[in-house]
């Protein structure tokens, strides 16, 4: 689906339909094919492009991005994308780290190491739920300005676009809550796990927890007696939240100690019940 800017002539009215792609300079002279006159028009909207190889994630952003002051630019791999973006020279570019040809994180080093592009905003896009997975800091992550998870595509991404466009739009992101509802009902994580895995690694939750009460016996009964529980056996919880990322490496770390701290609740309202615990 492509998108199209409405202009009008100034002297007898006529109006066109213009391409906003073909704007590679902040303004262009026209000639109204009625009157003969020539003015010239200005885009003062910010240019955005995304750089992502699958149809229906763009569609997904012309729909985010519906209502905003922004105009997208798509490409569906790294060469395109660096044509568009040395041509149309955009605001702000969004890159899949996996873009085909070129890398979106090779990408960002291009473009922050070229004094023509260099002062571009870059946000990368991965599809990990753990930035620890990318061994650098959001900040350094190749040159680029910020990055996001693409669970988080709905909630923060126009958050983070205004953050990091210039003037009226970064004093928007500074009023607004970085939480965008979709008309669409989201899912959690654990909503996007198939039920087999979800059903293992709550197995594997309540064995990894059912062995550190077998060897710590003590502790457990001090913790329930006292309700510390979860506080006592912080070292040994650690070590099984690892143990489960071993195990299940898309998992969130906070996942894991999730699945970990429900078995440990459970452990102490049954505790409670049997020694007749309030």
């Amino acid at each position: 689906m492509e998108f199209f800017m409405i202009i009008q002539c100034e002297q007898c009215g006529a109006r066109y339909k213009i391409d906003p792609s073909k704007f590679t300079k902040r303004e262009i002279r026209l000639r109204c094919s009625r009157c003969k006159h020539v003015f010239t028009i200005a885009s003062e909207r910010p240019r955005i492009l995304v750089g992502k190889e699958d149809a229906d994630f763009c569609s997904s952003i012309r729909d985010l991005f519906e209502m905003e002051p922004f105009d997208l630019i798509f490409a569906k791999d790294g060469e395109e994308a660096l044509e568009k973006i040395r041509r149309l020279h955009p605001s702000l570019v969004i890159l899949d780290v996996a873009l085909p040809k070129i890398f979106g994180f090779e990408l960002a080093e291009i473009l922050k190491s070229d004094p023509l592009t260099q002062d571009i905003r870059i946000i990368l896009l991965t599809a990990v739920y753990d930035k620890a997975r990318y061994k650098r800091l959001p900040e350094s992550l190749y040159g680029a300005d910020d990055y996001i998870e693409a669970h988080h595509i709905q909630d923060k991404l126009l958050y983070k676009v205004r953050n990091l466009l210039p003037g009226r739009f970064r004093e928007e992101a500074a009023r607004v809550e970085p939480v965008r509802k979709s008309g669409v009902e989201e899912r959690t994580f654990e909503e996007t796990l198939p039920e087999e895995v979800r059903n293992k690694s709550k197995r594997l939750a309540r064995i990894i927890i059912s062995d550190i009460a077998l060897y710590n016996q003590k502790k457990v009964e001090e913790g329930i007696r006292n309700g510390d529980l979860e506080k006592r056996l912080a070292p040994e919880l650690q070590e099984g939240a690892e143990m489960m990322k071993q195990r299940f490496t898309e998992f969130q770390p906070d996942y894991c100690r999730r699945l970990l701290q429900n078995e440990i609740e459970a452990l102490m309202n049954k505790n409670r019940t049997v020694h007749g615990i309030s």
